[in-house]
């Protein structure tokens, strides 16, 4: 302020003169900020697109307080041979310990079987997280820059493939 106070009127050349250097500067800053911005809010994903891959068989502990009367059922789950007490394949940790009651207190495991799926947007963000969105970007400056394409047309572009991925195709978070 003391500075263009001194310069008087002489100060608009001098501004004037550096204005296309301080307009680029601003301008480029301007491109970080929306590429930070497209970055940081773009939240398009593909969660719908998932490859069934199978299915894995969890165990599930299982602990039931029961009457000696009957044990010998949870005997012959637990063990392969119940003469011997040789522990059946998967039960290994299963146990039956009597309690001060005259019950059993009775642990044991069954196995849940559970679809396993590939999400295919775990994937992508592995190799660079927000990548569908940087992706769309650039294909948006490449039809801008290169292929010369107006704003209204890319804007277009962008709602149809919207719509399409989120509408029939489910593959973006759903809309509807």
């Amino acid at each position: 302020m003391h500075w263009s106070y001194s310069l008087g009127t002489n100060a608009i050349g001098i501004l004037t003169q550096n204005a296309k250097a301080f307009t680029r500067a601003a301008s480029i800053l301007g491109v970080f900020v929306v590429g930070a911005l497209t970055c940081v809010y773009g939240a398009t994903a593909v969660n719908g697109l998932v490859i069934p891959n199978g299915t894995t068989q969890e165990a599930v502990e299982i602990v039931e307080t029961v009457p000696a009367s009957e044990i010998g059922n949870y005997e012959n789950i637990i063990y392969e041979n119940v003469a011997d007490q040789t522990p059946a394949i998967g039960q290994e940790d299963a146990s039956i310990t009597e309690l001060p009651s005259g019950n059993y207190k009775v642990t044991y495991f069954e196995y849940v079987e559970t679809p396993v799926q590939i999400n295919i947007q775990e994937i992508l963000d592995g190799i660079m997280p927000k990548l569908i969105p940087l992706t769309i970007t650039l294909l948006l400056y490449y039809l801008l820059a290169f292929k010369g394409c107006t704003p209204i047309k890319c804007i277009l572009l962008i709602l149809v493939i919207g719509l399409l991925g989120a509408g029939p195709f489910g593959l973006w978070t759903s809309l509807w």
